[in-house]
C-alpha cells in the first residue's frame, strides 16, 4: 500500500497538485487532484519562493549510503545519482555543487551545465562515483549552493563501504 501511496503522490505532483512528503494524501483528496490537476489542490500549494527538496535527509552521523548496504566491491567503480528539486513556483538556479571528502569518491560530470535554472519540480541530477580500494568506509560531502530560500547552501553527506 505505500508503494502505491509514494507513486500517487508522484503522480500528484506531476499533475501540478503539491503535497509536502511526510502528508499522506487521502484517496478521495488524491482522485480530486488527478481529475482537475489543479494548482495547489487547497493548503498544500507549493511554496512561490524557489524551495529546494532533496530524496532524503542526511548528516554527519547518518550519511546516505553508496549501493544502499550492500557496498561496493573493492577496487570495482560503483555509481550513485541524486536528484535536486525546485519544490517552488519561482525559478530554481544551482550555481555550484563541489564535493569534499575522500578520494575514492568523486563527482560525475552533470548531465546539464551549471548554473542550471529549474522551473516548479525540475530537477537537477548530481552523478557520484566510488571506487574503494580497501574493504573499509569512506566518508564526503556534496554541497549545493543555489538561490533556494530554504537551504542555499544544502549539505548532503555520503558514506561508501568497500566490500572484500
Amino acid at each position: 500500500m505505500d508503494g502505491l501511496r509514494g507513486k500517487a503522490t508522484v503522480a500528484a505532483r506531476r499533475n501540478g497538485c503539491y503535497r509536502r512528503p511526510a502528508v499522506h494524501l487521502r484517496r478521495h483528496h488524491l482522485a480530486l487532484c488527478l481529475l482537475t490537476g489543479l494548482w495547489g489542490c487547497g493548503a498544500d500549494s507549493p511554496p512561490d519562493a524557489p524551495t529546494l527538496q532533496l530524496p532524503f535527509t542526511s548528516s554527519a552521523t547518518s550519511p546516505v549510503l553508496f549501493n544502499d548496504v550492500q557496498g561496493v566491491p573493492v577496487g570495482t567503480p560503483g555509481y550513485y545519482a541524486f536528484g535536486v528539486l525546485n519544490a517552488g513556483t519561482q525559478s530554481l538556479t544551482v550555481q555550484s555543487v563541489t564535493y569534499a571528502g575522500d578520494p575514492a569518491m568523486a563527482l560525475q560530470p552533470f548531465p546539464q551545465p551549471l548554473p542550471a535554472t529549474l522551473s516548479f519540480n525540475g530537477e537537477f541530477i548530481i552523478p557520484l562515483a566510488c571506487t574503494p580500494p580497501a574493504a573499509q568506509s569512506y566518508a564526503g560531502t556534496v554541497s549545493i549552493v543555489s538561490n533556494a530560500v530554504n537551504t542555499p547552501l544544502a549539505q548532503v553527506y555520503l558514506s561508501c563501504v568497500g566490500t572484500p
